[in-house]
């Protein structure tokens, strides 16, 4: 979990660190990362959040319905986790 209501659920960590009886990683810090290049830093993230508000997938479809939103767009692309990530289309996926 992290900024206390956030978990990181993608791409298995959790089942990783759950085998290896890892319960918890804590880590204390006061200072801020140091940014290599501020202003080609900030040109990314203002490109990433115009991205963001003109998808409708990001902008409105995630917010009104979720994660559910994504399964017809994944799954058209091939990369719907099926059968335990053996395949990446689900024919019932509709």
């Amino acid at each position: 979990m992290n900024d206390k209501n956030r978990a990181a659920g993608r791409g298995g960590h959790g089942a990783v660190w759950g085998s290896k009886k890892i319960k918890a990683i804590a880590v204390r810090g006061y200072g801020k990362p140091k940014v290599a290049k501020e202003d080609k830093f900030r040109e990314a993230i203002a490109k990433a959040a115009r991205k963001h508000r003109e998808s409708p997938v990001t902008s409105e479809g995630l917010p009104k319905f979720g994660t559910a939103v994504l399964v017809n767009i994944i799954n058209k692309v091939g990369i719907f986790p099926t059968r335990n990530f053996r395949t990446g289309v689900f024919e019932g996926a509709g």
